[in-house]
């Protein structure tokens, strides 16, 4: 047998993750032998693989193997994720400051962290990471996402005015952003504006028919107004 293409294999897997052949993607896994547990990119894939099948916990330790044996960027990013969407919040924010050191110029460990931070009512560090996230990122779109973002930590943190000025600046940079256009809804129905609010629900309808959060804004406003 001939030396074994890690990137080759790793490509074959995602292609039958994608089809979710499971047990296939097992099979060429196991190809690899004793690689596959110490290279970083196998473990990368099994960790992917755990999650396809549902094995969160899993897929958290195989993630964790790759962060620490490589302490890149996707790798602790990727950790990041699991740990946050097994609601292992303190253990998240760890991994995504982990990221910070492994790419400091990178906008999404500060977004992440943001995220999480706003998730445990962390607000000031909610803020101040989805500040630096801004400052970093290099296009428009991404901006908007984290100036929307931001504007929901404000929010939530009871600065009403604050939230407004970031779903407005989010505006600047693309006029047809529904959810930025429901949250000023959201801001304008919590200062009882009704008709303020109506005209931004409807405004976030136009741009994307059958958007359910803003559906569920106007209901709620309409019952309030009858």
């Amino acid at each position: 047998q001939g030396p074994v293409s890690i990137p080759a294999v790793r490509k074959l897997v995602e292609l039958l993750w994608s089809e979710q052949r499971f047990e296939d993607a097992r099979d060429v896994m196991a190809q690899l032998g004793p690689r596959a547990e110490s290279d970083v990119l196998g473990a990368r894939a099994q960790s992917r693989l755990e999650l396809a099948e549902g094995d969160l916990a899993g897929a958290i330790t195989l993630a964790r193997k790759s962060a620490e044996d490589s302490n890149r960027l996707a790798d602790q990013l990727g950790l990041g994720h699991l740990l946050a969407r097994d609601n292992q919040w303190e253990q998240a924010i760890e991994a995504y400051q982990q990221a910070v050191k492994a790419n400091p110029d990178d906008a999404w460990p500060y977004h992440n962290l943001g995220f999480v931070y706003k998730t445990v009512e962390a607000y000031h560090e909610a803020i101040t990471s989805y500040q630096r996230a801004i400052e970093r990122h290099a296009d428009d779109a991404n901006k908007a996402i984290s100036w929307n973002n931001l504007g929901n930590v404000q929010l939530s943190a009871g600065e009403s005015e604050a939230a407004l000025d970031c779903y407005r600046h989010v505006l600047t940079l693309d006029a047809l952003h529904a959810e930025a256009l429901n949250n000023i809804g959201v801001v304008w129905a919590k200062r009882g504006q009704e008709e303020e609010a109506a005209r931004y629900f409807s405004q976030a309808l136009d741009v994307r028919p059958g958007y359910k959060q803003a559906q569920r804004n106007m209901m709620l406003l309409n019952t309030t107004r009858e």
